[in-house]
């Protein structure tokens, strides 16, 4: 039997998912948990084959499950589970460890078949896989951006508010100058032509995968 944990916000997901995957046959749920808490606690005392996270945990990123399962319970294979699959997620997740991402329309045997392979040990977040994701996110400028130091990272987040020049200097104590000299760095860096398609970028990113919340920047990390 396969000892599965699910960690969902959703009780009624947790449910509906955790009873059709018994009904395959094969699998045993120890958990159906909402928090990052929860399922480290779980997988401490039951002992866990698989994990089945979702990325957009309440005011948690599964990611950070994923993080946290590979360093205490190496034994484990992780599975992310998402309503959209992109790039940047496929990225992180494999570099964090996990073994799969799955789009939760997925059909209940589809997601059952790709736990099977899991626990058979295949990765289907490869090196192959990664690379290609990597190399896209190379040229949309998102790799860039995650190499930018935490004060890049708050400039970001206030041109993405609306805010000025003179306004930005002042919420990161540097001069006016230095400020348009750090976005014109930033311009070229990301590939884009002015401040709104730099905006633009920050509004469209998943803070969940990308490690980095925006808004508010404080919580941005280096």
């Amino acid at each position: 039997m396969i000892k599965t944990l699910l960690c969902d916000d959703h009780a009624l997901l947790r449910e509906s998912l955790s009873l059709a995957l018994e009904a395959e046959g094969d699998f045993r749920f120890v958990g159906a948990v909402g928090t990052v808490h929860e399922a480290l606690e779980v997988s401490g005392n039951e002992g866990v084959d698989v994990a089945l996270i979702d990325l957009h945990l309440r005011g948690e990123s599964g990611l950070s499950l994923v993080d946290q399962l590979r360093d205490s319970f190496p034994d484990c294979r992780s599975i992310i589970l998402t309503g959209f699959v992109s790039d940047d997620l496929v990225y992180e997740a494999g570099r964090l460890g996990a073994f799969d991402v799955i789009n939760k329309e997925t059909s209940t045997k589809e997601i059952a078949s790709r736990v099977r392979t899991a626990i058979g040990g295949r990765r289907l977040l490869d090196d192959f896989t990664r690379r290609a994701a990597k190399e896209r996110l190379a040229e949309r400028g998102l790799l860039a951006y995650r190499e930018l130091g935490a004060t890049d990272h708050e400039i970001l987040g206030f041109i993405a508010e609306g805010m000025t020049d003179k306004q930005i200097s002042q919420r990161v104590f540097l001069s006016a100058q230095t400020v348009r000299n750090r976005i014109s760095r930033l311009l070229g860096l990301l590939g884009r032509d002015n401040r709104t398609q730099l905006a633009l970028m920050v509004a469209a990113m998943d803070p969940f995968v990308m490690g980095v919340s925006p808004l508010p920047v404080s919580s941005a990390r280096k």
